[in-house]
């Protein structure tokens, strides 16, 4: 969503932690429905994510999921705080488990920064659990802890290693014989 500059100041630029959320709050969040409605259903895919990765690009590869990856679930940490605050359990549940799902997919194009990018969205999952632990009711703290043994596997940095190398080094050695070729001598 598109939010005017002072609203987008108010929800992205305030402290929220510990503090009673009001209508403003719960009006500029529910904006976001429509794309963790999206988010819930790819969390819920069961093929194989191909995120379109054209390595051939080589080092200037734009990759523009995630910043807005790591956006939504910032966002989904907010949401979470205001459906727990409103006795949503099972809407925080699932933000939180379709935030995780979507970090873990970001690292299946094999790329050592969508990898990191993974490793930030786990620690602002972590976060989003350990602020508020305390209002998760026993049954839905079991299902989180379900949830995260069945969300995607992780990817590692040693997995992305291959990938890296061929973006990076191969594709400039490969440039350098172009550049060889085309200039002769």
């Amino acid at each position: 969503p598109k939010f005017e500059p002072e609203d987008s100041q108010y929800l992205f630029e305030t402290d929220w932690r510990g503090r009673r959320l009001d209508d403003r709050f719960g009006r500029l969040i529910s904006k976001y429905d429509g794309s963790f409605n999206l988010l819930r259903k790819a969390a819920q895919a069961q093929v194989q994510c191909d995120w379109g990765v054209d390595l051939n690009e080589g080092p200037p590869m734009l990759m523009p999921r995630l910043a807005p990856a790591k956006h939504l679930v910032q966002v989904a940490r907010m949401r979470i705080h205001w459906q727990l605050q409103n006795g949503q359990q099972t809407e925080a549940r699932d933000d939180l488990l379709a935030a995780l799902a979507v970090g873990r997919n970001l690292s299946r194009d094999g790329l050592g920064i969508s990898t990191l990018v993974q490793f930030s969205i786990e620690e602002l999952i972590s976060w989003a659990v350990a602020e508020n632990f305390f209002q998760f009711s026993p049954e839905t703290l079991r299902q989180i802890a379900d949830g995260l043994d069945a969300a995607p596997a992780r990817g590692t940095v040693a997995e992305s290693i291959p990938t890296t190398k061929y973006l990076f080094c191969d594709w400039y050695i490969n440039k350098i014989e172009q550049f060889r070729r085309e200039n002769p001598g």
